[in-house]
């Protein structure tokens, strides 16, 4: 009776749910006490590990200084559990122009229903798990502008380390294509995010859609402005032509100069490998021919 008793009391929790992800860490910030040292991870996750881990940590700060990939193995709050270096063939272009190029100009759509018709077009066929943002949108900006030749912007929202210890965010930046909208004598911009939006957006809106705080995102030009530690805001805001696709792209812009005037062919096939599910949607033809 006792065994029986015993394992009807194990089977009546929920099983531990474990998840295994690789990545490289763009940042770790020190936690103090009873605060995890967060991993800002360069796919956009944050991981949580305790201040009591410290075999865990410190093979963390080798490979982090030694630029190294990891395997980690997390639980559902994103927590490490386990972590093993590896090596990872990722895709790296070093050709970008050191020069400064055109000024990027975005296309202007003549109304909001075009902006409508352009975000029903986008791919939806999204992997529910791991797909992440910066992949999907940079597939939907280069499928609509071989398709339409939709020269669409880029916005990427950090979430300051204030903001992601306040509310254990599972995210240090987030990024969707945004386009602009003649209205009346100016233009509008309109958010379009097809994973986590259901229509296209106006800016406030799309922001309180993961800022529990509904305040308003800063604006700035450059990574260097992007202040994460800071103790006031929440979100900072970086628009980009539709180039570029992860926040490596804008610091070596800004601290090198680097300026992406053009879409990869590596990079497109690695985002849309990693972000969707399948090759199959109407447009298959304008990357896989």
């Amino acid at each position: 009776m006792k065994v029986i008793l015993l394992l009807l009391f194990l089977f009546s929790f929920p099983c531990f749910s474990v998840t295994t992800i690789r990545a490289k860490i763009e940042a770790v910030d020190l936690g103090q006490y009873e605060d995890p040292h967060l991993l800002l991870l360069e796919n956009g996750l944050v991981l949580f590990l305790s201040t009591t881990e410290h075999e865990l940590f410190k093979s963390i700060t080798t490979g982090f200084m030694a630029s190294h990939f990891f395997e980690f193995e997390i639980d559902k709050a994103q927590n490490v559990l386990s972590l093993r270096s590896l090596k990872v063939n990722f895709p790296l272009e070093k050709n970008l122009s050191s020069s400064p190029s055109n000024a990027y100009s975005p296309s202007l759509l003549p109304n909001i229903e075009m902006a409508y018709k352009i975000f029903q077009s986008m791919r939806d066929n999204y992997k529910e798990n791991g797909g992440q943002c910066y992949n999907m949108a940079h597939v939907w900006a280069y499928e609509e502008n071989k398709r339409i030749a939709l020269r669409s912007m880029k916005l990427f929202m950090f979430f300051t380390l204030k903001y992601i210890r306040a509310h254990h965010f599972p995210w240090w930046f987030h990024v969707t294509p945004t386009v602009y909208v003649k209205d009346l004598n100016k233009s509008s911009r309109v958010i379009l995010d097809r994973r986590y939006t259901t229509y296209p957006m106006p800016l406030k809106e799309w922001t309180d859609q993961f800022i529990k705080t509904k305040v308003n995102c800063k604006e700035v030009k450059k990574m260097t402005e992007n202040s994460m530690g800071s103790d006031v805001e929440d979100c900072f805001l970086i628009e980009t032509p539709m180039y570029y696709w992860q926040p490596r792209d804008i610091r070596l812009r800004d601290t090198e100069g680097k300026i992406k005037n053009d879409f990869y062919r590596s990079e497109v096939d690695f985002a849309l490998s990693e972000a969707f599910k399948s090759k199959n949607s109407t447009h298959d033809n304008l990357i896989f021919k």
